[in-house]
């Protein structure tokens, strides 16, 4: 039997590491969309540059036409322009490999509290930890993890699609 003093700690411990573990994922997540947000702008420059480049050699340039050296002054600023967004792109996919970390490490210190409470179970008896147990809010935490983790995958096979493609892109218009 457990006493009351020892289920009001256990309880509050408990509270606690929730409210840290949900306010650490919180700051995880606002850090991930932000730089989602980031690497949107960065791929939307990347496109827009690739594709200009891309038409640039039949780019009517009227008046233009005739200032020396203005199509490769051009084509120099747009590759650019592709290696700055390439760069920014790769900074926010570091960006994104430390958010999934914070959301790896908010979910492993409630994962480790549901561990030590299943070894010895206290917080069965806690009405708020009866109802939603805490092995199951470390659970839905490790699943937004691992949602992450695998976003975060796919995320850096587009990265890698792009530097090929702009690779590629650059070799063919030398």
């Amino acid at each position: 039997m457990v006493t009351p003093l020892e289920l009001r700690n256990a309880k509050r411990e408990a509270q606690r590491a929730v409210r840290l573990a949900v306010n650490a994922i919180h700051s995880s997540l606002d850090a991930w969309k932000a730089v989602v947000s980031s690497g949107k702008a960065a791929a939307t420059t990347l496109t827009n540059a690739a594709l200009t480049q891309l038409h640039l050699p039949v780019l009517p340039l009227g008046l233009l036409g005739d200032v020396p050296g203005l199509r490769a002054a051009a084509e120099a600023k747009l590759r650019l322009q592709q290696d700055e967004a390439l760069a920014t792109l790769s900074a926010c996919l570091e960006s994104l490999r430390e958010a999934v970390s914070g959301l790896a490490a908010a979910a492993d210190s409630l994962r480790q509290l549901a561990e030590r409470d299943a070894a010895a179970p206290v917080l069965a008896e806690a009405p708020v930890f009866a109802s939603l147990p805490l092995h199951l809010v470390a659970a839905m935490l490790a699943e937004v993890h691992a949602q992450h983790q695998a976003e975060l995958g796919i995320k850096a096979a587009v990265l890698r699609g792009c530097q090929q493609t702009v690779g590629e892109w650059a070799a063919l218009l030398g």
